[in-house]
């Protein structure tokens, strides 16, 4: 006969449940899709148990009640020789990681479809592990399964197309009952008319595209959660904000929805990329993101007396010329490192090099790309518009601050370079302490030139509108026709700022303002 302690059994059977590793996908699944499907598939065979939790479906018209969607979800399960590791849930609204300790889940699951999924499950995810320490597991899902969402098939079903190739078998069946209950209620007259008017709204909203893009009020962003100087903390009341502005390429809706409001507008393909790709026109605008906060950085240093060692790193091309030979070899944002084996310690240094050279000789230049890899491409000599021997590019100098302590910004996918000033403010205020805002809300626009120049910027409208929707107070913006030369500086509005709602006519001079210099 053998003797056991009842009381090692107890923790042994513990330690036994609490390595089970114990999975939460959470979501709508309204309706569930056959990309729901292959995730939960996959992440089952990760787990002791997996939990699939439908959310309550806070629309006033959902297209399933939440008791049918766990449902048929459970239905669809049956098929998949999952169930005795999978177990739908259902729970009112709550956040997830609230029903994850519940669970005594190890790890969320999600899908990551595109890289918009991706920058808003980082956000997520930074959120969760913080609260809870738990991990989150993404999926990518397969390629032929990317473009399905609940939203594009409801989408699709509304305007009368079959979506059975992308869901369930048993959800397209719940679908078709749908389409036969609300033609039932229908009259054929009724429903002919629907039909044509549908058409027509697909055909007008959805299919036609414009060569014009829409610009309207972004979003306003809190720069103590973007800057961050090492070993300092910003511990002033109020807040410094940048504001965006949203730029997508128009339809006829958004065409006629900028026409009855006066902080929405439409620019020509031209007007707005100088005849870009979208690629491009992206890249320029992150290169001139990551000068403006480099840029920053330096003037912050500079006006607070602090060491800095400015880098230079080559020559960032910002333009080809057609007719240069590197046309089909540099990419914008290419950076050029070396010319001829020749490395050079500023821009001006290059160009005096190569205007000696004779057009038609052979060159061969060295450059990095965004991604780190380095090129080398050879070429011929060209003249450029002024008439000096060239190499046929827009460029400007590629630098790095190096300063103690270290200072890393973080904007996101945020382009352009109209956070100049802003960015400047928050990292001075770090760097010194000094209490710069006096307990108010304050976001601005306005470039921050390598000379400490603060640029105009255009937008300058849309900007105060989301500004002032979120609560700024007040809002930093150079004058009209100026160009001062201060990093540290506010606005003092020449008459309150006033807006009733985004609909308001109120037109840019409305928000001029003179910049006065902040006592250091």
């Amino acid at each position: 006969m053998t003797f056991t302690d009842r009381s090692s059994v107890s923790k042994l059977r513990k330690k036994k449940v609490m390595t089970e590793k114990i999975g939460l996908f959470t979501g709508t699944f309204d309706p569930l899709t056959n990309g729901h499907l292959d995730i939960i598939k996959r992440a089952s065979q990760h787990f002791d148990q997996l939990y699939v939790g439908i959310f309550k479906n806070d629309q006033k018209n959902p297209l399933f009640p939440t008791d049918k969607r766990v449902e048929m979800l459970e239905e669809a399960l049956t098929n998949l020789s999952v169930t005795h590791k999978v177990k739908v849930i259902k729970h009112e609204r709550d956040l997830t990681v609230n029903i994850a300790k519940k669970l005594d889940v190890t790890a969320l699951v999600r899908s990551l479809r595109n890289s918009q999924d991706l920058e808003y499950e980082k956000n997520m995810f930074y959120f969760n592990l913080e609260m809870t320490g738990i991990e989150t597991l993404f999926f990518l899902a397969k390629p032929e399964l990317e473009p399905l969402n609940s939203t594009r098939m409801r989408e699709l079903h509304a305007f009368g197309q079959d979506v059975s190739a992308w869901v369930p078998e048993n959800v397209s069946r719940e679908l078709r009952k749908l389409d036969e209950e609300k033609n039932k209620k229908i009259s054929p007259k009724l429903k002919w008319g629907i039909s044509i008017g549908l058409i027509i709204v697909a055909l007008l909203v959805l299919v036609y595209p414009t060569n014009y893009y829409v610009e309207m009020p972004g979003t306003t962003e809190p720069l103590g959660k973007m800057v961050k100087v090492e070993g300092k903390k910003d511990e002033h009341k109020g807040d410094f904000f940048l504001t965006t502005v949203q730029i997508a390429r128009a339809n006829l809706a958004t065409m006629i929805y900028s026409h009855f409001n006066s902080f929405t507008s439409i620019y020509s393909e031209q007007e707005m990329t100088g005849g870009l790709n979208d690629a491009q026109f992206n890249r320029v605008n992150q290169f001139y993101m990551e000068t403006a906060q480099n840029t920053a950085v330096y003037q912050a240093f500079k006006l607070a007396n602090k060491p800095y060692e400015l880098k230079y790193e080559g020559v960032y091309v910002l333009d080809i010329a057609k007719n240069s030979t590197f046309k089909n070899k540099l990419e914008l944002s290419d950076t050029i490192t070396a010319v001829n084996g020749e490395e050079f310690k500023s821009s001006a240094d290059m160009i005096a090099y190569v205007s000696k050279q004779k057009v038609g000789d052979s060159v061969t230049i060295e450059y990095t790309r965004i991604d780190g890899s380095k090129h080398k491409s050879t070429g011929k000599y060209i003249k450029i518009a002024n008439g000096k021997t060239g190499i046929g590019i827009g460029l400007v100098d590629h630098t790095e601050v190096v300063t103690d302590p270290k200072v890393t910004v973080n904007a996101g996918s945020i382009g352009g370079p109209s956070a100049g000033i802003m960015f400047t403010l928050e990292i001075y205020s770090q760097l010194t302490g000094k209490d710069l805002r006096g307990g108010r809300e304050i976001a601005g626009t306005g470039t921050i030139e390598h000379d400490g120049s603060i640029g105009q910027i255009g937008g300058v409208d849309k900007k105060v509108a989301t500004a002032s929707k979120e609560g700024a107070k007040v809002f930093l913006v150079p004058d009209s026709g100026t160009k001062k030369k201060a990093a540290i500086t506010i606005l003092e509005p020449k008459q309150p700022l006033k807006i009733k709602n985004e609909d308001e006519n109120c037109s840019r001079q409305d928000y001029s303002g003179r910049l006065d210099y902040l006592e250091k």
